[in-house]
């Protein structure tokens, strides 16, 4: 068996007899564990019915968790955050996470991802973004916080068809 790593979201193994691929399959957002024998295997979390799955939850301290795939995502800097009522993610790491390619044009402040044959525009400051050349109006403005563009959960669920799951803060009992 083969095993190549075409980028950083996808692994593509190929099994093959007498120098023939016999079968191949390609799997995004890869995870690797380590087998404890000094090498490691690929255990891949395959998306739930082809959609990508996502969980957020509210933490006490009042930020955001975020687990794609299964796999815990780590911001950086700039976590998630809610303002005017909005969960705001930052934009480039979900969408790459996802295996969506993001470009920043910082005169015109444009952002374009591309995943797929689906292309998302728009620009920071605006309630608006295309889809495929389809209009979607954003509950509050896409933003830039300490360089990193915030948009809200909402959208990157609608925009990539994403199934997302949220989970508010529960309180203690007992």
């Amino acid at each position: 068996m083969d095993v190549s790593v075409r980028d950083v979201s996808t692994i593509r193994l190929e099994v093959s007899h007498r120098g023939r691929t016999t079968n191949s399959a390609a799997f995004g957002n890869p995870v690797f564990v380590d087998s404890g024998f000094g090498g490691g295997t690929v255990n891949p979390v395959p998306p739930i019915g082809g959609r990508n799955r996502m969980v957020v939850r509210q933490l006490f301290s009042g930020g955001y968790s975020v687990e794609i795939n299964g796999r815990m995502i780590d911001f950086g800097s700039v976590e998630p955050q809610s303002r005017a009522g909005c969960v705001l993610v930052p934009m480039r790491r979900i969408f790459e996470e996802i295996g969506a390619s993001v470009v920043y044009d910082p005169p015109t402040q444009r952002i374009e991802a591309r995943r797929g044959n689906r292309v998302i525009e728009m620009r920071l400051g605006s309630t608006q973004a295309y889809v495929n050349n389809r209009l979607v109006m954003l509950e509050v403005p896409a933003q830039a916080t300490l360089g990193t563009t915030l948009v809200p959960l909402r959208f990157i669920s609608e925009a990539l068809d994403v199934v997302v799951e949220y989970e508010p803060t529960r309180l203690r009992s007992g």
